[in-house]
Formats: structure tokens, sequence, C-alpha cells
């Protein structure tokens, strides 16, 4: 079994143990982020969060895209030429993901970074077809886009992200 397909299965199993153990559905609990963190989550604990509250708190294209690992289409999408300064944090956490200072166009019509915010805030897997590296959201699991060996110095990574799993705070 590879290794993508074991972590998967393990993460489902992991929820389903915690749903049953605890019962019920718990409301995500308020955050007090302090002034110049990296990393936040807006969902109290969002691994426990089931299939169907994830339909009823994303949209339709964020759900596509950050549970069913989806790809948006390039140059189509909110955020690829957005210059403005600010933050993207992922759209069902709100973890800072990535800065605009780490923002270059890399012709692809997907908002490109050459680094994370933090490197703890994302997850990097191969996908299932063994051939591109996923990127995920860290705190909830969330596909976000993936990463190639063809991005600027100083890293030389292009993390290509989709739009529909970010939201841009502008600063």
């Amino acid at each position: 079994m590879s290794r993508f397909i074991f972590a998967k299965l393990l993460t489902c199993l992991t929820i389903a143990a915690f749903v049953s153990i605890i019962g019920c559905e718990q409301p995500p609990k308020p955050t007090d982020e302090p002034a110049g963190a990296t990393t936040r989550s807006a969902v109290a604990d969002p691994r426990a969060v089931t299939d169907a509250q994830w339909r009823q708190r994303l949209t339709d294209n964020q759900y596509y895209i950050l549970r069913q690992e989806g790809t948006e289409p390039p140059f189509r999408n909110a955020l690829h030429d957005n210059k403005k300064p600010g933050v993207y944090r992922c759209a069902a956490d709100g973890t800072l993901l990535f800065r605009s200072d780490e923002k270059y166009d890399s012709g692809t019509g997907w908002p490109s970074f050459w680094q994370p915010a933090d490197q703890q805030a994302v997850t990097v897997v191969t996908d299932a077809d063994g051939h591109r590296v996923e990127v995920e959201c860290a705190t909830c699991g969330g596909h976000l886009g993936h990463v190639f060996d063809d991005g600027p110095q100083p890293t030389g990574q292009r993390y290509c992200m989709n739009s529909g799993a970010m939201t841009f705070e502008a600063k």
C-alpha cells in the first residue's frame, strides 16, 4: 500500500474513532491569535470535521479543491495575478500559508510562491500517481496544490497553489 493511501486511510480511521468517542459535534472554539502570529486555525480541531461539515463550511469550489483534491483552471481564478501586499490563508481553517513577499508570476496561471510563510504550515506528500508532490495544509489536511523544483532562487521551488484553497488578507 502506498504511503499516501496509507496516510489517508489512517487519517479517516482516526477521525472516525474520534467522532465515535465524543459522540457529538463540537462547535469551533474562538481563537485568540496574538499579533504577528504565523498560524491560526478558525476550526477547533480541523481533522475531526466530518465530510458533511466541510460541505456546509466551504463553497462548492473550495470543497472540490480542498477535500476532493481538485484543480481549478489556470488564469481563471481569483488570486493568480493578485499583486497586493498581504497574506494567504487556508480557506478551510485560516492557517497562514503564504505571504505576498514570496509570491511571483510563474506564468502558469496559478498563484505561485517560492516558499511558505512557515514550513510547518504545509505538508508535502507524493501524489497517488507518484509523479507530483502535493502540498496540503498541515492543520486540516486540505489539498492546496503542488510544489515543483523549477522556481526562483533562493529556494528553487514553485509552490503552485489553487486560489480556491486560500483566502487573501490585505495588509
